[in-house]
């Protein structure tokens, strides 16, 4: 899978499940923050690897790191724009890729009781 269909596949799937863009996640996630609905299925870590002030106070960061959900594990490297008010931009997605994922099959038996497969 290629950056583009793993960003178009992981936003459609933010926005049909919880109602939010991959862009946001971004944005919200490398600042240290995820949106509340995403609490139980993602996590993400990111580090800032450069950044630039600008002449009228905003600011351009780099990250890179990992994006977390439902198990599967996306690499990124992003550049974010923050401008005066605080709002925060997603500028560029340079890489977005599917790292690590696993599957998991639940499985009844007859007496109806769930086992998990990996």
């Amino acid at each position: 899978m290629d950056m583009e269909d793993a960003s178009d596949f992981v936003d459609a799937y933010l926005a049909h499940h919880h109602r939010i863009g991959l862009e946001e996640v971004l944005a919200e996630g490398t600042r240290g923050y995820l949106p509340i609905v995403l609490a139980d299925v993602a996590r993400i870590s990111a580090e800032c690897t450069g950044s630039c002030r600008h002449d009228d106070g905003a600011l351009s960061e780099s990250y890179q790191g990992a994006l977390v959900l439902n198990g599967a594990e996306y690499r990124f490297k992003c550049a974010i724009y923050t401008d005066t008010d605080g709002a925060r931009y997603v500028l560029d997605v340079e890489e977005f890729a599917a790292d690590r994922w696993s599957a998991h099959i639940h499985v009844l038996d007859g007496n109806r009781n769930a086992r998990t497969a990996h």
